[in-house]
Order: C-alpha cells, then sequence, then structure tokens
C-alpha cells in the first residue's frame, strides 16, 4: 500500500509534537464526571435542604409567636412603645 517513497524521518521537534498529539488523542474524558453533572447534583440537594430548612425556620417561628401569645408576653414595637 506504499506509494513508492521511503518514509521521511522526523525532526525531533515533530517527534515530541507527534507523541504529545498521541497522548492527547488517548486521554478521554469519563462521561460522569464533568462539572457540569456535579454542578448540577450540588445544586439539587442545596435547593431540597434549602426548602426543608425554610420549612424547619418557619414551623419554630410559629410556635415562638404562640407561646408568647398564650403567655400574654407583649413584644416592643419599632416606635419603642409595646406593640399590640
Amino acid at each position: 500500500m506504499s506509494d513508492g517513497h521511503a518514509p521521511q524521518e522526523l525532526s525531533p521537534a515533530e517527534e515530541r509534537l507527534v507523541v504529545l498529539l498521541t497522548a492527547l488523542s488517548s486521554e478521554r474524558p469519563v462521561p460522569g464526571d464533568s462539572l457540569e453533572t456535579r454542578v448540577m447534583r450540588t445544586a439539587r440537594w442545596q435547593y431540597l435542604l434549602r426548602g426543608v430548612l425554610l420549612m424547619v425556620s418557619d414551623l419554630l417561628a410559629q410556635i415562638v409567636e404562640g407561646t408568647l401569645l398564650l403567655l400574654g408576653v407583649r413584644r416592643a414595637s419599632p416606635e419603642g412603645g409595646l406593640a399590640g
């Protein structure tokens, strides 16, 4: 299958280039380990955690408000007087 020409010898720079290109062509990125996949996974669990934390904080705020109401404790208003 040769065309009759003798293969030319490569210069040292060309040999290094061939070695580097061969190494690059053999490296394949792992599809499941991409940056986009990791970022989306992290964003999903952070979004879910945020929802849970908001519900817990709302529940605690309601418990505090209910307890203050049952005890008859008044909170100070922003104007400096008592609210309510």
